[in-house]
């Protein structure tokens, strides 16, 4: 190492190790910012996957940490990618794309919604109804899957056993059946404007849209039908008699 050597005023030299300026020049001249545009593009990557998960009133407060290395000047703006699945550990790659630098950084991000949740402990297989499920704005830790409306959720049913204060996501409900096995229903038959309709029972359950087989308690025929409201099904095909 280097040394810089003065005189004092008694005549003794001194000995100053330049190393250290070098290190302190260094330490500055390394030192470390967020890129502009990369708080503006995570908002806004944020912010639009709330929109598309079904979020209305999203509010969101983002923090960025400063990259290991400084962000060499780039001639046009940089592109941002935000990658990840908790808010709390998101990734954001800043690329200068004519040199072909790439700078990550990490994000967390927090995000508060009104959303749809369990009140109460929910069994599989149980209708959501006004006592079991309520809206509540809540902290979100992930955007990856879609979000459901109060009206969507109750009188659904739970795919899955839900926790009390569990985030009702659209993955977690599945569509009540209108018609159960055994059911007495009517059966409807014929076009939109002359219908005719009959006493029947329903072999198996079934929800909106599905076809079931039904049997016809007068004529004790078996036919296929499908659901079309709560303990109704429109026959679509009626077979021969044995």
């Amino acid at each position: 190492m280097h040394n810089l050597r003065s005189t004092s005023p008694c005549g003794r030299r001194l000995v100053r190790p330049v190393g250290l300026l070098l290190a302190f020049g260094a330490a500055h001249a390394s030192a470390t910012a967020v890129p502009a545009g990369a708080q503006a593009a995570v908002r806004e990557t944020l912010l639009s996957q709330a929109a598309a998960s079904g979020l209305r009133d999203a509010t969101l407060s983002v923090h960025i940490a400063e990259p290991q290395r400084a962000v060499a000047a780039c001639p046009v703006p940089l592109d941002f990618r935000l990658s990840g699945q908790h808010l709390s550990r998101l990734r954001l790659l800043a690329r200068c794309a004519p040199h072909g630098t790439v700078t990550a950084m990490n994000v967390r991000a927090e995000l508060l919604a009104t959303v749809v949740v369990a009140v109460r402990g929910i069994a599989p297989r149980q209708p959501f109804d006004a006592a079991s499920v309520a809206t509540r704005r809540t902290r979100l830790e992930s955007l990856s899957r879609p979000f459901v409306s109060l009206d969507a959720t109750i009188g659904q049913v739970s795919r899955h056993r839900l926790r009390a204060g569990a985030v009702v996501l659209a993955d977690d409900i599945a569509a009540a059946e209108l018609v159960r096995r055994g059911q007495a229903v009517r059966l409807v038959s014929g076009t939109s404007t002359v219908a005719v309709s009959a006493a029947g029972t329903a072999l198996r359950g079934g929800k909106l849209g599905d076809l079931i087989e039904v049997r016809n308690d007068s004529s004790e025929r078996t036919l296929r039908a499908r659901v079309t409201a709560p303990g109704e099904v429109q026959v679509v095909t009626e077979p021969a008699a044995p």
